[in-house]
């Protein structure tokens, strides 16, 4: 299953991480699958190794897969957690100061946003 971080705006206005998975279901052939998800937008980003943000809230409701990278994130409430290929960040800031990161090692940033409508489901479950 795919390691999944929510990213999120508490009831105090501050921005949280929390760790989690996407939740599958038995499909045919013996496969899984998540529930199927509206989205508005998909692309993809590179950003060149060796850079870092600042302090921002995220634009979308949106998922975010690493392809290839290896980043560390700060949320606003002081928590810390590292995104590697594969894993998802699911971003649904809706104030408060937001988040940062910075990459690690010598690898670019490559990633495939996924922009989700505002009732979109998605069938995310904390560790």
């Amino acid at each position: 299953m795919l390691r999944c971080v929510r990213v999120y705006t508490d009831s105090r206005g501050q921005v949280q991480a929390q760790e989690g998975t996407l939740k599958y279901d038995e499909a045919e052939r013996g496969d899984f699958t998540t529930a199927q998800m509206s989205a508005n937008k998909v692309f993809f980003r590179h950003t060149p190794a060796g850079l870092a943000s600042a302090w921002h809230p995220d634009p979308n409701r949106q998922l975010v897969v690493t392809l290839k990278g290896h980043l560390a994130f700060e949320t606003e409430a002081g928590q810390h957690f590292e995104i590697r290929e594969g894993d998802v960040l699911f971003t649904e800031e809706t104030g408060g100061k937001g988040h940062r990161w910075r990459m690690i090692g010598d690898e670019p940033w490559v990633r495939v946003y996924i922009t989700l409508p505002q009732d979109a489901v998605v069938p995310f479950m904390e560790n």
